[in-house]
């Protein structure tokens, strides 16, 4: 079970290198990264922070899935 999901989180941060690398070229210097109630961009960043942002919610995601369980003061912490 532990190798199982291990080896699931090197492929999920693996998936997620691939993806930043192959759409890199593909975007625009400055991009649109929030939009408004109706799909209008109203903030804008850079390729490179956008990507920035990108992996590292991935990867405290991961790390969240991976944080031991009795370190985490909340009920039925364990489902």
């Amino acid at each position: 079970m532990v190798r199982t999901r291990e080896r699931n989180f090197t492929i999920l941060i693996g998936l997620c290198v691939l993806q930043i690398v192959y759409y890199w070229p593909l975007m625009p210097e400055r991009m649109a990264s929030h939009f408004d109630g109706a799909g209008n961009p109203n903030g804008w960043s850079s390729r490179s922070n956008f990507f920035c942002v990108y992996a590292g919610l991935t990867v405290m995601i991961i790390f969240m899935f991976r944080f031991p369980a009795s370190l985490i003061s909340m009920p039925n912490r364990e489902y």
